[in-house]
C-alpha cells in the first residue's frame, strides 16, 4: 500500500548533479518556486562531487523533507549509472527533468505542462523554448531547429531539438530504456527517442527554463570531431533498441549514422591511425544490420578496402564477424560494378 503523500504524487523532478556548487541553488529554488495544485518530489541523484554540492543539497533537502529523495552515490559511477538510479526511482506520473546546473525561471512551468499532458492523452512528451546562459549573457536558443509545434519519435530521429530543463514527459518506467542505455553517451537523447515510441510531442511555445553553457559542461565545450563520434556511438545504441516497426525512424537515425560517419572519415584533422579506431567502433555496433548498411552506404570503397586489411589483423570476434561481411559486400559490389560496366 502507498504511503499517503505519495497517493496522489504527480511529477517526479529529475536532478542529475556533479560539481555544480556555483549553480545548484539555483536550479533548486527555480523547482520549488513552482505553483501547482498536486504532489511532487524532487528525486536528486548526487555523484560524488568534490566541489560541496552535496552538502548543499542536503541543507535543502532537510528544510523540505517531504519534498526530496536523496541518491548519495557512495563512490563516482558516472552519469549513466546516476541516471538510472534516478530514473528508477522516480515514482510519480510524470518525470520533469531539471539537471543541477539549468533552471526554471517560470513558476507555473510544471502546471502549465502538466495540464497539457492530462488533456493529450496521445502525446508522451511536452517541451518548451529556452533560454541559454553564455559567458554571464542570457541569449536567445541558437542550438536547436524546434521542426514544427507537434512533432513524432520520426522528427526527433533527425536531431536532438529538446533541451533537457523543459522537457516533462509520462513515466513510462523500465520500459524508456533498454539494456544499451547505460552504453549510450547521450542519454538524454536515448531517453527522448525511447519516450517518443509511446506517443507525440509538443512544443510550449513559452520560454520557461534556461539551459547553462559553461565549461564544466563538456559538450558545449568538446570538438566537433568529438561530438560527431559520440553522437554516432548514440544512435548506434538507440537503433539496437529501437523496434523494427519504427522503420522510418530508424531510416532515418541510420542515414544520420552514415553521414556522420563519412564526415570524420573525410575529416583532415584527423590521421589515418585515429580514422581505423573510428571505423573499428562502427564494426563492435551491437547490431550487424548496421553495419552492413553503414558500409553498403559508404562512398569510400578504397578507403573501406583498406580498412578491411586493418580489421584482418584483428581478433575479436565481433571484428571476425564484421570483416567477414565486409569482405562479402565488397564482392558483391566489385561484381555489380563489373555488370554494369559490361552493360555499358
Amino acid at each position: 500500500m502507498k504511503d499517503e503523500s505519495q497517493k496522489f504524487l504527480l511529477v517526479s523532478v529529475f536532478m542529475m548533479t556533479y560539481n555544480h556548487a556555483p549553480y545548484i541553488e539555483q536550479a533548486l529554488k527555480g523547482i520549488l518556486l513552482q505553483q501547482v495544485v498536486f504532489n511532487l518530489e524532487i528525486v536528486v541523484g548526487e555523484d560524488c562531487s568534490t566541489d560541496g554540492t552535496r552538502s548543499i543539497i542536503k541543507q535543502y533537502a532537510e528544510k523540505h523533507p517531504e519534498k526530496f529523495k536523496l541518491i548519495l552515490q557512495q563512490q563516482n559511477v558516472g552519469a549513466h549509472r546516476n541516471q538510472i538510479d534516478i530514473l528508477s526511482a522516480c515514482q510519480g506520473k510524470y518525470i520533469a527533468l531539471c539537471e543541477g546546473d539549468d533552471y526554471w525561471t517560470d513558476p507555473l512551468k510544471l502546471q502549465k505542462q502538466v495540464d497539457f499532458l492530462e488533456a493529450s492523452p496521445d502525446f508522451a512528451i511536452c517541451f518548451h523554448k529556452v533560454q541559454l546562459l553564455k559567458e554571464g549573457k542570457l541569449i536567445e536558443d541558437d542550438l536547436t531547429n524546434v521542426p514544427a509545434q507537434v512533432s513524432t519519435i520520426e522528427d526527433l530521429a533527425n536531431e536532438n531539438y529538446i533541451h533537457t530543463p523543459s522537457c516533462v514527459f509520462r513515466n513510462y518506467g523500465q520500459n524508456s530504456f533498454g539494456e544499451h542505455f547505460i552504453a549510450a553517451p547521450l542519454g538524454d537523447y536515448y531517453l527522448h527517442i525511447m519516450n517518443a515510441r509511446f506517443g507525440k510531442i509538443y512544443h510550449l511555445e513559452e520560454t520557461m527554463a534556461v539551459y547553462r553553457i559553461h565549461s564544466n559542461a563538456t559538450w558545449n565545450t568538446t570538438s566537433v570531431i568529438h561530438r560527431y563520434e559520440k553522437t554516432c556511438q548514440s544512435i548506434a545504441y538507440i537503433l539496437a533498441d529501437l523496434d523494427q516497426s519504427f522503420a522510418e525512424a530508424r531510416f532515418r537515425l541510420t542515414n544520420r549514422y552514415v553521414a556522420l560517419l563519412q564526415a570524420l572519415l573525410n575529416h583532415q584533422e584527423l590521421t589515418a591511425e585515429r580514422k581505423k579506431q573510428i571505423l573499428r567502433h562502427a564494426t563492435l555496433l551491437p547490431t550487424l544490420e548496421l553495419v552492413l548498411l553503414v558500409l553498403d552506404k559508404a562512398d569510400h570503397i578504397e578507403r573501406l578496402k583498406l580498412e578491411a586489411k586493418f580489421l584482418k589483423k584483428e581478433r575479436n570476434s565481433f571484428l571476425k564477424m564484421s570483416k567477414y561481411a565486409l569482405r562479402a559486400l565488397l564482392k558483391r559490389r566489385q561484381t555489380k560494378n563489373n555488370e554494369q560496366s559490361g552493360e555499358s
